[in-house]
């Protein structure tokens, strides 16, 4: 395929007269390589927020703005769509077909465009030809095509309102647990974090004995590996936080850049539910 560069190349070689047009061909398709992927890009991007957020706030963003929920509900919308199509083949249906011929053979057999409703069919028999009718069907009996169908497209598009309910679940409790992790990660950083201040001080405290003579260099090498071996375990945690801060945002569908801080505390509260007693309270709907 050939470059832009090429083109201007080729563009220069040419008369005046040829040189315009390829120029401005070349501008717009420049134009267009530049200006398109930022309009697409505009249209994907991701909400923003800021601030604190508790649980039941993240669920609530998650259902809202999670893609696998958007997606799913697209899904649904289509195979509704598909539904009421399927639908319309009971119904009256009205057509109007102007036919307008000049053939060189004669006779010939004209149809009208389209295959979402019955085709009309006119023969004419003479080299030039002109027709404007009006048809009216009903449909009467298609041998079941009609009945079986709307029956298959309703049952697809029940699976897919099934299915968008069971994402939303699966995002809200995916929500739930991603905002747990945050939580249960960042207290470990904390953890860690005070672990690496401590064994700091005790390293500090190492060097200044063994200045004054109190302890041998054997206590200041090894509080040396204790302390290389704390700042690997809290570049760990740290790490394992941002990663599950990240996971919590790509779940609830905001823009990695949001600078939030979640609230909740990580309580542990026991609760006895029976596995009857579960499906039990499962909603129906």
């Amino acid at each position: 395929m050939p470059t832009l560069k090429t083109v201007l190349r080729v563009a220069r070689t040419l008369t005046r007269e040829h040189r315009r047009p390829l120029v401005l061909a070349a501008a717009l398709l420049t134009a267009a390589f530049v200006l398109v992927p930022h309009a697409a890009g505009a249209g994907e991007s991701l909400p923003r927020i800021e601030g604190p957020l508790t649980m039941e706030e993240a669920v609530t963003l998650a259902l809202e703005h999670s893609r696998k929920i958007k997606a799913s509900g697209a899904d649904q919308r289509a195979m509704t769509s598909m539904r009421r199509e399927a639908l319309s083949g009971f119904f009256p249906q009205v057509s109007v077909n102007g036919y307008l011929a000049n053939q060189n053979m004669t006779p010939n057999i004209y149809n009208s465009a389209g295959d979402t409703m019955a085709r009309n069919y006119q023969l004419f028999g003479t080299n030039r030809a002109q027709d404007l009718n009006v048809t009216a069907m009903w449909p009467i009996f298609s041998g079941g095509r009609t009945y079986y169908g709307y029956k298959a497209a309703s049952a697809q598009a029940e699976s897919a309102t099934q299915m968008f309910r069971g994402t939303e679940v699966e995002v809200a409790m995916q929500a739930r647990l991603d905002y747990i992790a945050v939580v249960r990660e960042q207290e470990n950083a904390k953890v860690t974090g005070e672990l690496l201040r401590q064994t700091e001080e005790r390293l500090r405290v190492s060097r200044e004995e063994f200045a004054a003579g109190r302890v041998a260099r054997f206590n200041v090498l090894r509080d040396e590996a204790e302390m290389a071996n704390v700042i690997q375990m809290d570049t760990m945690a740290r790490n394992q936080a941002e990663l599950a801060l990240i996971a919590l945002k790509t779940t609830l569908g905001m823009d990695l850049s949001s600078a939030i801080k979640v609230t909740g505390p990580l309580d542990y509260t026991p609760i006895t539910v029976s596995v009857e007693e579960g499906v039990r309270t499962v909603p129906s709907k």
